[in-house]
Formats: structure tokens, C-alpha cells, sequence
């Protein structure tokens, strides 16, 4: 599970899956650690719900600030994900990274590059979703390859914890003839980018993004489980 919070990344590990490559600080659990300890890459090995909703107080009070990355191992990963789950309201939304012969399409919105994206409608399918999304908001038709990865973000809106489950697809532009930003979703500008690019681009969007195109990079790269920093 991927898991952004703040733009800290919080990855749940699955049993048997392996960890970071490296790591600043591993530590059973927080039963005895304090919010200035964790800095860079924490790897937490035996980590219970406790620390769950200790971490999340943590990050919504931003007493993270020196933190990048927690890697939690659990004994059951389903069940730590059901309950990291029942601590939000759960928003579902869908988008893509689309792909025409060796680019990659970026929309830059708020001041950062990101990927179209959007909630589903009533009763839509998750697919159908990303296809319209990818379409309203930068006016390219296009086609699901495949599934790519399942981003969770979080955020505060009216005093709740708000957990936006994303869905990404692979795509190919079938048409970008009537490309255009959508300005009154406060996208800016909309560019083909190489993945050189690309990569160039992130040090200005959100590590969810980032995580999108590390799990690009992943699937065309063929790396085992290991898990490398967005």
C-alpha cells in the first residue's frame, strides 16, 4: 500500500515483500521513539495499529518535518490496510499516464506538474473514469493498456481525513489533435515530455506523482519487489 500523507510516503509492506535497498533508522515500533528521531528513510519492523495512529498524529500535526519515508512491516497486511482505511472518508478517483511513441503527457497545475486525474462520477467505473478524466482535462482520447498502480493521498478537508484511493492506467494517445488544457480546473499548461523529462519535472510535483512513474519505471525494468524511493 502507498500512502501519502503530507507528501511523506508511507509504504505497507506484504509479507515477504522486501524493504528499501537502505535506511536511516530501523526500529521495532515507536512505543519509545519521539517525532524528532525520525529523519530520512525509517524502517519500523514489528509495527502494531498503535503505531499506525501514532504516525498519522504525527503527520497531521507536521511533526515529521525531517522525515521522508516509513516502511511498516506487519504481521497482516490486509488487516493493516483495512485499518488504515477505516481512519479516513475514502474518495475514489482514476487518471493516467499516458504515453505517444517515446513521451509522456504532464499537465502543470498549482504551481506543480502533475498527471490528469479525477474523482468518479456516480455509479462509473473506474476505467471509464480515466479515460473521461484524461479527455475533459487535456482534450486527448486515448486507450488503457493496463493497470498501472494504486495511489492512496491524504488529506484534511472541513476538519475530516479525506483518503483519495487513485487508480492509474497505462494509456496510449489515440488522438491528441484537440489538445488543450482545461483552465477552469487551473491547469496551465499540457506538455509531451521524454522520460528525461519527466524525471526533471518531478522535483517540482507530489510524491504520489513521483511514485506513479517509479512504478513505470519498475514494470519496464523488470525489478524484483524491492521498493526504491519516488
Amino acid at each position: 500500500m502507498n500512502l501519502y500523507i503530507n507528501d511523506k510516503f508511507i509504504h505497507i509492506l506484504k509479507p515477504g515483500q522486501s524493504h528499501f535497498k537502505s535506511f536511516d533508522l530501523e526500529i521495532s515500533n515507536l512505543k519509545t521513539a519521539r517525532p524528532e528521531s525520525l529523519v530520512g528513510i525509517v524502517y519500523i519492523s514489528k509495527a502494531q495499529e498503535s503505531d499506525i495512529l501514532l504516525i498519522l498524529n504525527w503527520l497531521e500535526f507536521k511533526k515529521l518535518g525531517n522525515l521522508n519515508t516509513i516502511i511498516l512491516q506487519t504481521p497482516d497486511y490486509e488487516a493493516t490496510k483495512d485499518f488504515v482505511k477505516k481512519q479516513f472518508r475514502i474518495i475514489k478517483a482514476a487518471g493516467g499516464l499516458v504515453k505517444k511513441n517515446d513521451k509522456f503527457l504532464m499537465i502543470y497545475r498549482l504551481g506543480k506538474w502533475d498527471l490528469p486525474k479525477g474523482k468518479l462520477e456516480k455509479d462509473e467505473k473506474t476505467k471509464d473514469a480515466a479515460i473521461r478524466e484524461v479527455n475533459e482535462e487535456c482534450g486527448v482520447e486515448v486507450e488503457i493498456v493496463d493497470k498501472l498502480v494504486t495511489t492512496w493521498h491524504s488529506y484534511i478537508q472541513e476538519g475530516k481525513r479525506i483518503l483519495k484511493k487513485s487508480t492509474w492506467y497505462n494509456m496510449n494517445c489515440l488522438d491528441d489533435s484537440n489538445m488543450e488544457p482545461q483552465y477552469v480546473e487551473n491547469i496551465e499548461d499540457i506538455r509531451w515530455m521524454t522520460i528525461e523529462e519527466v524525471n526533471k519535472s518531478l522535483k517540482n510535483s507530489y510524491r504520489s506523482i513521483c511514485g506513479v512513474v517509479e512504478a513505470w519505471t519498475r514494470q519496464n525494468e523488470n525489478l524484483n519487489s524491492t521498493v526504491e524511493l519516488p
